[in-house]
Parts: structure tokens; C-alpha cells; sequence
């Protein structure tokens, strides 16, 4: 086999390869991107997590929410650790 048969041959096995991970991640509504898993081991979906996790931050009080970006930061910070946006509103 020739160097252009390698060529396709490497094009053709890298297409079925995004086939399969396509098909894994989008498959039938169910796949890896729709769950999630809740501290106590039960599949949720991605919704009912972000439920849980917005009812236990909402009880922590040395959890401060970027009225930004959204991304959890300690008390006592001036600016926001992903964004880097003030953290008191304008």
C-alpha cells in the first residue's frame, strides 16, 4: 500500500472514530452529556443536579456568588477568580 492508501485509511478510521464518539455522547438523549451524578451516587439529570447544587450553595455562607460570570468565590475577595470583574454589583 502506498502512501495515499495509508492517507485514507488514517482519514477513514479517524471519521468512524468521531462517528463513535459522536454517537456516544448524542446517541439516544440518555448519553454522558444529559446525567450527572449526585454526591450520594444516584444519576441525575443535568437539571435536577443543578437544583442540588444551587439549594447547598445558597446555605453556605463562606460562598459568594460572581454577579458576573456566576462562579462560587470565598468571602472577602475584591474581584472574581474566573472573570476578574468586581465582585459587589455596579
Amino acid at each position: 500500500m502506498g502512501v495515499w492508501g495509508w492517507i485514507v485509511l488514517c482519514v477513514l478510521l479517524f471519521t468512524l472514530l468521531q462517528l463513535f464518539v459522536y454517537r456516544y455522547l448524542h446517541g439516544d438523549g440518555d448519553g454522558a452529556l444529559t446525567r450527572s451524578t449526585l454526591p450520594n451516587g444516584e444519576l441525575a439529570t443535568v437539571e435536577e443536579f443543578a437544583e442540588f447544587d444551587d439549594s447547598r450553595r445558597s446555605g453556605d455562607p463562606s460562598v459568594v456568588m460572581c454577579p458576573q460570570c456566576g462562579i462560587e468565590n470565598e468571602t472577602g475577595y475584591t474581584y472574581c477568580r474566573n472573570c476578574v470583574n468586581p465582585m459587589t454589583p455596579r
